[in-house]
């Protein structure tokens, strides 16, 4: 008789998808995982929740997996959160993506790439949002911009580059540019006051 993990397998290879897994389905016990899509292939870990009903942000994306398939929700799950180390790779086996999750939610430094194998982007993520410094690269590798984010949001100066040299900056509030205020000549007149008419 055939173990659930390997009829899994059969199925997802029937619907165009690869499988290799430490996945015992009779237990729930998740450990790492390989699943190919047609044009992508991810490793990853996932956990079940702890608790039967977690509390769950409104406002972050959380990513969880089901047998045949990544998913990303805001506000919720329904399946295993991912948990731990986690990449992505093009059909090329160039790396897409990198980075860890923690309970569904990205954490720490997030790294991705263009297919020809250039960075793309470094950010950090704290808890689901992003937070801290980040950098963003072109597919010939020069410098587009950098900043950071603040409760995934930019915030302060975000630098943007031209042929990799800076071209300008502009500054950031609650991830809106501010626009400054044009100072008043004190030199002025003031306009004289209407009692004095």
């Amino acid at each position: 008789m055939r173990s659930k993990s390997t009829t899994l397998c059969f199925l997802l290879l029937y619907l165009g998808a690869g499988c290799k897994t430490g996945y015992d389905l009779e237990t729930d016990a998740l450990t790492r995982f390989t699943l190919q899509k047609s044009d992508t292939i991810y490793h990853f870990q996932a956990v079940k929740p702890a608790e039967k009903n977690p509390k769950v942000n409104q406002s972050i994306f959380y990513y969880w997996f089901r047998p045949d398939t990544i998913l990303v929700t805001r506000g919720g799950f329904d399946g295993k959160l991912l948990n731990g180390e986690y990449k992505s790779f093009y059909p090329n086996k160039n790396l897409k993506e990198s980075g860890r999750f923690k309970a569904g939610l990205k954490t720490g430094e997030w790294k991705s790439w263009y297919s020809n194998g250039e960075l793309q982007s470094v950010t950090k993520w704290q808890a689901g949002k992003k937070e801290g410094k980040f950098q963003e690269f072109t597919p010939d590798g020069d410098k587009q911009r950098t900043g950071n984010y603040k409760k995934d949001k930019l915030s302060g100066y975000i630098t943007t580059y031209s042929g990799g040299t800076e071209a300008y900056k502009e500054k950031y509030r609650e991830g809106e540019p501010v626009i400054k205020k044009e100072k008043s000549d004190s030199r002025k007149k003031k306009a004289p006051d209407a009692a004095q008419y």
